[in-house]
């Protein structure tokens, strides 16, 4: 099963977060080029906005060939509560999940 649109612009809003944090990955604008898009067709997506299923199609292959490549380690921090402590780690960390309350 495919990418969703969210599941997109979520990976793309995380791409660039760890672009502005330092990290060493490819340019919004190449990984537009390596998909055949033009930029704006990305920020559409993080904006989400309404892209074609083309484009959809093009983004999701794109983002799994650059999540297959080996990349160095992330400086994005992230905190996780493990047990009612708080643990420190690198990389993208468990998106937090807003509690149901009764």
């Amino acid at each position: 099963m495919g990418l969703t649109k969210s599941d997109i612009r979520q990976i793309l809003m995380t791409h660039q977060k760890r672009l502005q944090m330092g990290d060493k990955l490819p340019s919004l604008t190449e990984l537009a080029e390596r998909a055949g898009l033009h930029r704006d067709t990305l920020y559409q997506a993080i904006n989400g906005e309404r892209i074609s299923q083309i484009s959809q199609i093009r983004l999701e292959r794109i983002l799994k060939q650059i999540a297959s490549e080996p990349q160095q380690p992330s400086r994005l921090m992230h905190v996780n509560i493990n047990k009612g402590y708080p643990v420190l780690g690198f990389g993208v960390g468990p998106m937090l999940k807003q509690s149901k309350r009764p």
